[in-house]
């Protein structure tokens, strides 16, 4: 028999993104997937193929599996004695991974558009998902899934099968070193091959499989999306893709206009020897603040070259980072001309982030021994920044002159805790980004070392400020309610008189709420 025609793509040699999912999603009318990983950042390795989603009704199907991040939720499962108990525990914990998909956990951030258009999706049942975990034949050992495939079902009712590396994200998809087997089901010599990749994955779909778990939303879930979900109709979904595109840089806008109130703040950060917190509230624009303030201060050091280490509270907000900074300088790297590889993100679900994040300091100082301007720009994620001993190296290895290297700390608040801050590397330029940099007008000693680290407040930009201008971008308020007995709350009370932000006292202090 003659071989299978089957491609074999290579990421970033081959883009996946033009050989495989845009001209599928132009014409499948069902997408279904097994995936590690599935949030709203998943429109950025889709580009412009999210107007034909949402313009032809596509139906998504996600299978969602348990990340490494929570590997730590499996083992406690594990210890549980029986399958009912098992099976009780992880049914409760799959409501927070879909609330994560659904953008309802982590941090707010940007993307806004993005996180109402997956809500939009789900809540008219274009989209599903659900949570796949493999196990054991009599469903009791709980691991982690790690099969990644999917299909495209077209029109006609011919698929496109793929298996390989490559998870649901922007940088598995466009920028790191995956690889995919597709398979079509219309060549005869690919049938087989195809038939076997979907069948395998609708039986896990259709909860046949014995050797995995899997879990649906349950209907309270699916209410509250409905409930919250504020696009009425396809007209307004299609506007709100036009502007998620544009955010994306896929389809031309204008370039950004920075505002009054940021040139001020980079004129401040700039005056106060290039250190400084920009006390900004919340959907203010800091970011873009702190990107403007990146391009200026490369422009104003010798050579051009500049190495910028982003830190970030969560996984969710470092994807936007890397959306955002990707977007904004691989289109300024062609105007000014200097090299501009891409952002590299140190965090779980970055494939070989640490000789990736090496390999791009490498090439900074090969540049610099050239003459070539040259940036680099690195986002970690603060648990990487504490608890990992090849990032905290990562610096002294490729020898960056703290004199080329500015840190950013995006809700700079969190580095008051001493661990996080004091991973830091050295560097000469420091920005602090937070709408609360301190909880109170009196200062604990941490958040004074925090202030002392990142050269003070050196502009403010307050929630009435941006109400008063109209410059907050749109953002919901979710509160939840804790009612605490009265021991309790005189503990939760002195605690917060006490300002304390020693990590025991915080996990004594979560326990209460938890069990409130």
């Amino acid at each position: 028999m003659p071989p299978a025609l089957m491609k074999f793509l290579q990421g970033p040699k081959d883009n996946l993104v033009d050989e495989l999912f845009t001209p599928n999603f132009n014409k499948c009318k069902l997408y279904r997937r097994q995936t590690a990983f599935f949030q709203p950042s998943v429109f950025k390795s889709w580009g412009n193929s999210i107007k034909s989603i949402v313009d032809n009704e596509t139906k998504l199907e996600i299978l969602m599996a348990v990340s490494e991040t929570n590997f730590k939720i499996l083992n406690t499962i594990n210890n549980l004695q029986t399958k009912e108990e098992k099976n009780k525990l992880l049914a409760k914990e799959a409501n927070g991974f879909f609330e994560q998909c659904l953008g309802l956990s982590g941090a707010t951030g940007d993307y806004q558009n993005r996180k109402r258009l997956i809500r939009y999706l789900y809540a008219k049942g274009q989209l599903e998902i659900k949570l796949c975990i493999s196990c054991d034949e009599n469903q009791e050992n709980l691991s982690l899934s790690h099969n990644k495939l999917g299909y495209f079902l077209n029109e006609s009712d011919g698929y496109i099968s793929f298996s390989g590396s490559a998870n649901e994200s922007d940088s598995a998809l466009m920028r790191h070193g995956e690889d995919l087997l597709v398979f079509d089901s219309k060549e005869a010599q690919d049938y087989e091959s195809a038939k076997e990749l979907k069948d395998a994955l609708d039986k896990k779909w259709n909860e046949s499989d014995p050797h995995n778990i899997v879990f649906k939303p349950t209907k309270e879930f699916i209410g509250k999306i409905k409930k919250i979900s504020d696009i009425k109709d396809k007209k307004e979904a299609l506007e709100i893709t036009k502007e998620i595109l544009e955010e994306m840089g896929v389809i031309s806008h204008e370039e950004i206009e920075l505002r009054d109130h940021q040139i001020k703040a980079i004129k401040a950060w700039d005056a106060n020897g290039k250190r400084g917190i920009l006390a900004h509230a919340t959907g203010s624009g800091k970011t873009i603040t702190a990107l403007a303030t990146i391009r200026s201060l490369r422009k104003s050091i010798t050579n051009g070259s500049l190495v910028v280490l982003v830190g970030v509270p969560f996984i969710p907000l470092a994807d936007q980072w890397l959306d955002q900074v990707d977007d904004f300088f691989g289109k300024d790297k062609k105007k000014e001309k200097y090299i501009f590889n891409g952002t590299i993100g140190c965090y779980s679900g970055q494939s070989n982030w640490n000789l990736e994040a090496e390999k791009e300091l490498l090439l900074f100082q090969e540049s610099l021994s050239r003459g070539e301007a040259h940036l680099s720009i690195i986002v970690v994620v603060n648990k990487t920044l504490s608890d990992n001993e090849e990032f905290n190296f990562l610096f002294n290895k490729t020898k960056i002159n703290p004199d080329r290297l500015l840190i950013i700390g995006d809700e700079c608040h969190r580095y008051a805790l001493e661990k996080p801050r004091k991973a830091l590397p050295e560097a000469k330029y420091k920005m602090g980004l937070s709408a609360t940099p301190f909880n109170d007008v009196v200062k604990t000693e941490q958040e004074g070392e925090m202030d002392v680290f990142f050269g003070g407040v050196c502009d403010e930009y307050s929630l009435k400020d941006g109400i008063r201008d109209k410059h907050l971008c749109k953002y919901y308020y979710y509160p939840k309610e804790c009612f605490l007995d009265e021991e309790e709350f005189f503990n939760w009370k002195e605690y917060l008189d006490k300002g304390d932000l020693n990590d025991e006292h915080l996990k004594d202090m979560e326990k209460i709420i938890d069990n409130s």
